[in-house]
């Protein structure tokens, strides 16, 4: 763990204090620096399923969220959800730059729990949240590392699971993000969207608005329409 006080509660793991720091230290420009708890025993893994529940607990209204692929605390991914702001971001930080690497207008309801799942296979990066999937992005500057927890103010995560990448069909779309407003009315929208475990040869990916089909998607590259 990092700073914090973390703590076996019932059989969940909690964060009980606010990390805050009221002089602005514990910013870096717009992101803001956690405690963390990390699992040890996932540092050698590569590509993988994370998943976890979290609760913010009375009074928290600040970042909470997973971090992945972690090396140390200067190198590491990590997807947090802001609810005081409203924001979701999936950032990284290489050799302790942050980098915003895709975020939306998502946050979170106050003492709400939110089920987090993040995959990683290869440069690939996935996110959902409470099975709604938010983010899809390649990013192939930390190609392994472990899993661990984040919280800058009292959390309580419990079913914390890692597993092999499913082998489903699954789509998610990359851009415009989820939850994300494109202003000026109505307008032609480009969409690009990452496909995995497409079924072949018959296999093929449509874009549908409002239950009416776009057309078929056209394959830029592997796996991305």
């Amino acid at each position: 763990t990092t700073n914090g006080s973390w703590n076996v509660v019932a059989g969940t793991y909690e964060q009980s204090i606010d990390t805050n720091d009221p002089t602005g230290l514990d910013l870096d420009a717009t992101y803001h620096l956690a405690s963390h708890a990390i699992l040890d025993a996932s540092l050698g893994r590569d590509d993988y399923s994370y998943s976890v529940t979290l609760t913010p607990l009375t009074g928290t209204s600040d970042d909470v969220g997973v971090v992945f692929r972690w090396t140390d605390i200067d190198n590491h991914y990590r997807f947090t959800l802001n609810s005081e702001f409203g924001f979701a971001r999936l950032e990284k930080r290489l050799g302790g730059t942050f980098t915003t690497l895709s975020s939306n207008l998502r946050g979170y309801m106050p003492s709400a729990a939110q089920n987090i799942e993040v995959e990683v296979d290869g440069s690939l990066i996935v996110v959902y949240v409470n099975g709604d999937p938010l983010f899809s992005f390649f990013d192939s500057d930390l190609p392994m590392g472990g899993v661990g927890l984040l919280a800058r103010g009292p959390v309580r995560f419990d079913d914390v699971l890692v597993t092999d990448n499913s082998s489903l069909a699954d789509i998610v779309v990359s851009s415009p993000v989820a939850h994300s407003v494109i202003p000026g009315g109505a307008q032609n929208v480009v969409v690009t969207a990452i496909a995995r475990n497409v079924p072949s040869p018959l296999g093929a990916v449509e874009i549908h608005v409002d239950g009416g089909i776009c057309g078929s998607a056209t394959e830029t590259s592997p796996g991305v329409y």
